[in-house]
C-alpha cells in the first residue's frame, strides 16, 4: 500500500504485485495498475485502478526457473564431455567431464575459439565442419587435440547442430578421450609384430642344417625386428675368448678393436642385458669412444646368450643415433637371444653326438652281445660282429637284408608286431623269446629301444639280444618242481604259513598270496620275528598273543582280529593254526591259514548301519516319504501332512489326492519307473494343509530285487511357498515393466488389478490416494461387485483411513472389526465384508494412499501369506503411481505455461542479450501490427521498432545493474509506423556463469490510456 501511495505522488500511474487474500483462504498474485487525473495546480483529484489476476502467469514463471535448474545440473555433471559452440565457432559453454578432457578450466575455455583446443593440422578443417553442421549434418569422427600441458589427446566427437539459450544456431558437441584406447590398440599389433619375428627366427634356427645358417637368420630377425642398423654375435672359443662369428656392417678395424670384450665374467649364472642410449656418456665404454665416433656407432645393446645358466656368448645391436630402449624391445632381445642359445648349443650337441657315434660303434663291435639297428621298412640297416656270427654271416652280408629272411615265418611275424608297437608308441620293450639258429633252439633276453631324428620322430630301433639258454634250462627245471605246488597256493584266497614251535614262534615259511593281501612281502614276514605281532590292533594285540600261544596246550585255535596292513589300514582276518608234533610227540611246527574277513565284516556292520540309517532318514526326511506299489497304493508314509490322518492314508493311493490330471501325468511316471527302472522327477499341485492347494516336487525311484522293481519310494517336497515367491516376484516386475509403458495412472491401476488376481483373491479391489495439501482422499480405482465408490473427501474414520492414518498394513476379520470400532478407531463405511485387507502406498516414508481388497463371501479368504505379498508389492505399486503422478503434473505444467504465454493479452517476450527477438506470444505480435511471428523474428529490433533507440541502451544498462526494471515507459514503433506506448517489466536471463545471455519480460499497451489522459488534461485546461 505504502509503494502504492509513494508512486501516485511521484509519477501519475503505479504498477505494483503483490498477493490478496480471498474469500476462501487462498493467497493469490495480482498486478495492481493505477493512474492520477490531477486539477490545473497538478493537484490529485481521483485515481482509477484495475487488478489482473497474474497467479497462473507467476507459478509458470517458477516452472521455468526449475526446468532451467534441472537442465543446468544435467549438463553440468554429465561424465561425457559437453560442450556447446556457437556458429562462430566460440565456446559457450563446457561442463567439467570436457574441462577435464583438455586440462582448462571452463572459464578458461568460455569465450575462446574452439580451434584453440585441435592440433595446429587440423584446425583448418574446423570451419567446414561448422559449416556441415549448421546444415544439418551429424558429424562422428576422431581428432587430435593438444591439452593446456601441451600432451595430444586423441578424442571422439559426435557433433550434432543445436539452438542456444539465445535461440542462435550452434553446435552440440559430444566428446570421449579414445587415447588410452587407441595407445593399447598400437601396443596389441607392436606385440603382435614382435611375435611374428620370433616364431619367424624360431622356425628359421630349427630348420637350419649348419651354425652359419642360424647366425645369419639371427642377426636378419635382429636387425628387421628391433630396426637397427647394424648388429652380431660373439660366442667364447675354446680359450674363453669372445671371438665374432657373424655380423652386418662392421668393419675389420671395428671387429678386431672390440675382439674379446665382454661385460660379464665368464662364470655369471644371470648376467643382465647391458642397454646403452648413448655410448659417449657411458664412463665404461670410455676407451672406445673413438672407436665408436669412428664407426659412427651412438646407441649399443649387449645381449648375453645363455643356455642352462652357462653363458656361451652375445649379441649386439648397433644405432647409429641416439636410441632409447624401451622395456619391450628388452624383452624381445631376450627372447630372440633364448632362441639363438637354444639352437647354438643345440647344433653344438648334433656335432658332439656325431662324433661320440664312431666311439660307440667301436665298443659295439667288441661286445658279445648281439647289437642290430632295423629301420621302418624292416631292413637291418647295422650289425655287429658278434650278430652278423650267430647266422654265419659276416656284417656286410647281414646288413641290408630284410629281417623277416632271417627268422622262420611264425618268430618273424611275432617280431613285426613288436616293433611296429615301438614305432607306433616309442615305449622301449625287454623280452625274452626263443628261435632256432643254426639248427639250434636259443632263448635270448632282447632289449628293443626307438631311436629318433632331431625332430623327435622315431626312424629305427635298436636291439641288444644276450644268449641267455643255460639260464632258461635251469630255471625251467625249477619251475617243474615248484608249479603244482604254486598253482594250488595262489588259487586260494587265503595265506598259508608255517611258525617254529616256541615261544616268539618266528614265521619260517609264508606263501606268496600273503603280498596281495596285505601289501608286505613274505621276506618281511620272515626277517623280522615280532612282525605280525607288532602290526595287531592294539585292542585285540593281547587277546589274539594269549589265543595263539594255546596251541601249544589245546593243539588248534580259530581267532580274529584286526591287523594293520601297508596302506595304514586295519583289516579283519580269521586265522585257524594246528599243532604238528614230531616223532617224539614234542611240538615240532605250527601251521596255519590266514583269511581275510574284512569285507564280511564290514557288511554285517554295514547292513545294521542301513537299517538304522534308513529308519532315521525316513522318520526325520523334510519331505513326505511314501512307499508305492506300481498302481500307486500307499505301502508306507514317514508321516502324513497337517490334517491328515497317517494311519488313514496308508492303504489309500497317491492319486486320491490330486485332480485327475494330476494323476494321469503320476500314473504315466509311475509306469516309466517300473518299466525302464530309473527315477524320474516332476513337479505337480496337490492338496495341501486343511485340504488347501499345494505344489509338491516328486522324484520317484524304484526298489529293485532280483533284477526286478517289486515298489517304489516317492520323496515329495512341499514348494508352495517358492512357487507363490516366483509369482510375487513375477508380479512386482511386470508392475514396475508396466510402470513405464502405461500411458495414464487409470490405464496403470487396471494392469496392476489383473496382475494382483494372478497371485491372490482380489475380485473386489481398489485403490485410494491422499493430498495431503488439500485433506482430501480420493478413489481412482475401484472394482467391487456390491459396493461403490466414496466421493472425494476429507479421510474420516474408516478402515481406508485408519491404514492411512496408522501407515501400517490391516488385516481385518468381524472381531477386529467390532474390537477397533469399540474402541473409537474405525467405524462402518459402506458396505461390510467379513474380510478386509488394505495395506498403506509408502514413498520416501510418507503414505500416499492405500491398496485394498475385500471379500464378502469367505472370511478366510485372505490370510498372513496374502498381507505379505500385498504389502510386498506395494512399495512397487506406490513408486509407479508417484512417478507417473509426476509425469503427468510436469505434463500439466507446461501446457498451462504454453497456454498462458500465448493467451496472455500482454505482450511477453524473450530476447538474445544484443536484443533479438527469440520468442514472442500472439499478443506481441498483434501489438507490434506483424501478420506472424516469423516476420517479426527477423526485424532489427533497435532501428525497427525503438521510436528512439537510445531508450532501448537506457534500459539494458538498468535491467544489468540491478537484475530487473519494472514498468519503464518505452516509445515504439508499430510495423505501420504509428507510436506505441508502454510499459516494459523486465528481468535479465544468465547462464551457469552469471554472464547476461537474454532478457524475459512483460509490455502493457499505454497507447490508448496515454492518449486518454492527455485528452482529459487538455479539456481540463480548457
Amino acid at each position: 500500500v505504502t509503494r502504492v501511495k509513494e508512486a501516485l505522488l511521484v509519477k501519475n500511474s503505479s504498477e505494483i504485485i503483490y498477493r490478496i487474500r480471498r474469500k476462501d483462504g487462498e493467497y493469490r498474485y495480482v498486478l495492481d495498475r493505477s493512474f492520477v487525473s490531477r486539477d490545473k495546480n497538478g493537484k490529485a483529484i481521483r485515481s482509477l485502478g484495475s487488478l489482473s489476476d497474474i497467479t497462473t502467469k507467476i507459478h509458470a514463471e517458477q516452472v521455468l526457473i526449475e526446468n532451467e535448474r534441472r537442465y543446468k545440473t544435467l549438463f553440468e555433471f554429465s561424465p561425457t564431455g559437453l560442450m556447446l559452440q556457437d556458429a562462430k565457432g566460440t565456446i559457450v559453454n563446457v561442463n567439467n567431464a570436457l574441462a577435464s578432457i583438455t586440462g582448462y578450466s571452463a572459464d578458461e575455455l568460455i569465450g575462446k575459439k574452439v580451434t584453440m583446443l585441435a592440433a595446429p593440422d587440423e584446425r583448418p578443417d574446423i570451419p567446414g565442419h561448422i559449416k556441415d553442421i549448421l546444415s544439418g549434418k551429424v558429424l562422428e569422427h576422431q581428432v587430435k587435440n593438444i591439452r593446456k600441458d601441451g600432451t595430444e589427446v586423441i578424442v571422439e566427437l559426435r557433433e550434432r547442430k543445436i539452438s542456444l539459450p539465445d535461440g542462435s544456431d550452434g553446435v552440440l558437441v559430444v566428446a570421449h578421450d579414445v587415447t588410452a584406447r587407441l595407445r593399447e590398440e598400437q601396443e596389441r599389433k607392436e606385440q603382435f609384430k614382435r611375435l611374428q619375428a620370433i616364431y619367424f627366427l624360431t622356425d628359421a634356427v630349427n630348420r637350419a642344417q649348419e651354425l652359419e645358417t642360424i647366425y645369419q637368420e639371427a642377426l636378419h630377425a635382429l636387425t628387421r625386428t628391433l630396426r637397427a642398423d647394424r648388429s652380431s654375435i660373439l660366442l667364447y672359443d675354446q680359450d674363453g675368448v669372445m671371438r665374432f662369428k657373424a655380423w652386418v656392417g662392421l668393419s675389420e678395424e671395428y671387429r678386431k678393436q672390440v675382439e674379446g670384450h665382454s661385460p660379464w665374467k665368464r662364470e655369471d649364472k644371470e648376467p643382465l642385458p647391458i642397454l646403452v642410449p648413448d655410448v659417449k656418456k657411458e664412463p665404461g665404454l670410455a676407451s672406445f669412444h673413438s672407436l665408436f665416433e669412428q664407426e659412427h656407432i651412438r646407441s649399443v645393446g649387449f645381449i648375453p646368450l645363455v643356455h642352462q645358466n652357462t653363458l656361451l656368448g652375445k649379441f649386439m645391436v648397433y644405432f647409429s643415433e641416439h636410441h632409447l630402449f624401451t622395456e619391450s624391445e628388452a624383452q624381445l632381445m631376450l627372447t630372440i637371444a633364448g632362441h639363438i642359445a637354444y639352437a647354438i648349443e643345440r647344433k653344438r650337441a648334433e656335432r658332439r653326438i656325431a662324433e661320440s657315434e664312431e666311439r660307440y660303434r667301436t665298443l659295439a663291435e667288441a661286445a658279445h652281445d648281439a647289437i642290430f639297428i632295423i629301420n621302418r621298412d624292416d631292413t637291418i640297416v647295422y650289425a655287429n660282429s658278434f650278430a652278423a656270427r650267430m647266422f654265419n654271416l659276416k656284417n656286410e652280408e647281414m646288413i641290408g637284408q630284410p629281417r623277416m629272411s632271417m627268422f622262420p615265418p611264425e618268430i618273424s611275424e611275432r617280431q613285426k608286431k613288436v616293433l611296429g608297437n615301438i614305432f607306433e608308441t616309442g615305449i622301449p620293450v625287454q623280452s625274452e623269446n626263443s628261435f632256432p639258429v643254426n639248427g639250434e633252439l636259443q632263448w635270448h633276453d632282447t632289449f628293443l629301444v626307438p631311436i629318433k631324428n632331431e625332430k623327435g620322430a622315431i626312424v629305427s630301433v635298436l636291439g641288444i639280444s644276450r644268449n641267455i639258454t643255460e639260464r632258461k634250462n635251469t630255471e625251467v627245471a625249477l619251475r617243474k618242481s615248484s608249479e603244482q605246488q604254486s598253482l594250488v597256493l595262489s588259487s586260494l584266497p587265503m595265506v598259508f604259513y608255517t611258525t617254529q614251535a616256541k615261544e616268539s614262534m618266528p614265521t619260517t615259511w609264508i606263501s606268496e598270496k600273503v603280498k596281495e593281501i596285505t601289501g608286505f612281502s613274505p621276506e618281511e614276514f620272515i626277517r623280522d620275528p615280532l612282525f605280525w605281532q607288532s602290526r595287531i590292533h592294539p585292542d585285540d594285540l593281547q587277546r589274539a598273543v594269549r589265543e595263539y600261544e594255546s596251541v601249544l596246550g589245546v593243539g588248534t585255535i580259530h581267532t580274529e582280529y584286526r591287523w594293520k596292513c601297508a596302506d595304514g589300514t586295519y583289516h579283519w582276518f580269521a586265522d585257524q593254526t594246528v599243532l604238528h608234533r614230531g616223532s617224539d610227540g614234542a611240538p615240532h611246527e605250527i601251521i596255519g591259514i590266514w583269511l581275510d574277513v574284512t569285507n564280511q565284516k564290514r557288511a554285517e556292520e554295514a547292513l545294521r548301519e542301513s537299517e538304522a540309517k534308513w529308519r532315521t532318514l525316513m522318520e526325520n526326511s523334510p519331505g513326505l516319504v511314501h512307499m508305492i506299489d506300481r498302481d500307486g497304493k500307499i505301502l508306507y508314509i514317514n508321516r502324513a501332512t497337517v490334517g491328515f490322518d497317517r494311519d488313514k492314508v496308508i492303504g489309500s493311493t497317491i492319486y486320491d489326492y490330486v485332480t485327475p490330471e494330476t494323476a494321469d501325468l503320476m500314473r504315466e511316471n509311475l509306469e516309466t519307473v517300473f518299466e525302464e527302472k530309473h527315477s524320474v522327477w516332476f513337479e505337480v499341485p496337490a492338496a495341501g494343509p486343511y485340504g488347501s492347494e499345494a505344489w509338491y516336487t516328486c522324484i520317484i525311484g524304484p526298489i529293485i530285487k532280483d533284477g526286478k522293481v517289486i515298489s517304489a519310494i516317492m520323496d515329495s517336497v512341499d514348494i508352495t511357498d517358492h512357487k507363490r515367491r516366483e509369482r510375487v516376484q513375477d508380479a512386482v516386475y511386470r508392475i514396475a515393466q508396466i510402470a513405464d509403458r502405461s500411458q495414464t495412472l487409470d490405464e496403470l491401476f487396471k494392469a496392476v488389478h489383473i496382475i494382483i488376481q494372478e497371485v491372490m483373491r482380489a475380485n473386489n479391489f481398489y485403490i485410494a490416494l491422499y493430498d495431503k495439501a488439500k485433506d482430501l482422499l480420493t478413489f481412482p480405482y475401484f472394482v467391487d461387485e456390491i459396493d461403490m465408490p466414496s466421493p472425494p473427501s476429507s479421510p474420516g474414520k474408516g478402515m481406508t483411513a485408519y491404514v492411512l492414518r496408522t501407515g501400517k498394513p490391516l488385516l481385518c476379520g468381524i472381531g477386529l472389526f467390532n474390537e477397533l470400532v469399540s474402541k473409537g478407531e474405525i467405524e462402518l463405511v459402506g458396505v461390510p465384508s467379513p474380510v478386509w485387507l488394505g495395506v498403506p502406498l509408502i514413498v520416501d516414508n510418507k503414505t500416499i494412499g492405500v491398496m485394498a481388497a475385500q471379500d464378502y463371501h469367505d472370511e478366510n479368504a485372505y490370510g498372513e501369506q496374502e498381507l505379505h505379498v500385498l504389502e510386498y508389492i506395494s512399495s512397487q505399486i506406490a513408486m509407479a503411481i508417484q512417478r507417473k503422478q509426476a509425469v503427468e503434473a510436469i505434463q500439466k505444467s507446461e501446457e498451462r505455461y504454453r497456454l498462458l504465454f500465448e493467451e496472455s493479452k500482454d505482450c511477453i517476450y524473450i530476447t538474445s542479450a544484443d536484443g533479438k527477438i527469440i520468442d514472442i506470444n500472439p499478443a506481441g505480435v498483434e501489438l507490434f501490427g506483424f501478420t506472424s511471428k516469423e516476420e517479426l523474428l527477423h526485424v532489427d529490433v533497435s532501428q525497427d521498432l525503438y521510436w528512439d533507440p537510445r531508450q532501448r541502451e537506457e534500459e539494458s544498462r538498468l535491467v544489468r545493474r540491478q537484475g530487473y526494471v519494472q514498468d519503464f515507459e518505452l516509445e515504439l514503433r508499430r510495423k505501420d509506423g504509428t507510436k506505441l506506448i508502454v510499459l516494459d517489466t523486465a528481468t535479465t536471463v544468465r547462464n551457469e556463469q552469471g554472464i547476461v545471455v537474454g532478457y524475459r519480460g512483460i509490455m502493457r499497451d499505454m497507447t490508448e490510456r496515454k492518449k486518454a489522459e492527455e485528452a482529459l488534461r487538455q479539456s481540463e485546461t480548457k
